[in-house]
């Protein structure tokens, strides 16, 4: 999957910006929509709410409401692009997935 290509083509800000600062291979775009939504696809009808995005300082990891579909990003991480790969690689591949322990 070539990552540029599909920001390019993707107008979704939620996946371009996760695809722009998470840098891994292990983490596929189903596995971060399945993080903040539940589904590691786009339902045909969509999403009953629409998907947002949101910041705070409060939390290393990113995090989620499955049932507002948000992802909120940490913003310690501001000037630590090192880092924040890093606590994303390991939220995205690490969470186990919705309803998983």
């Amino acid at each position: 999957m070539d990552k540029e290509k599909i920001c390019k083509q993707e107008k979704n800000y939620i996946e371009c910006t996760c695809i722009k600062y998470v840098d891994c291979d292990a983490v596929t775009l189903e596995r971060v929509l399945n993080f903040f939504s539940g589904s590691e696809e786009i339902p045909p009808e969509g999403f009953p709410n629409i998907p947002t995005l949101s910041f705070n300082n409060d939390n290393p990891f990113p995090t989620s409401s499955t049932c507002a579909v948000e992802l909120t990003l940490p913003t310690r991480y501001s000037k630590d692009s090192v880092q924040f790969k890093k606590m994303m690689n390991i939220a995205f591949t690490c969470h186990g997935g919705f309803g998983k322990s």
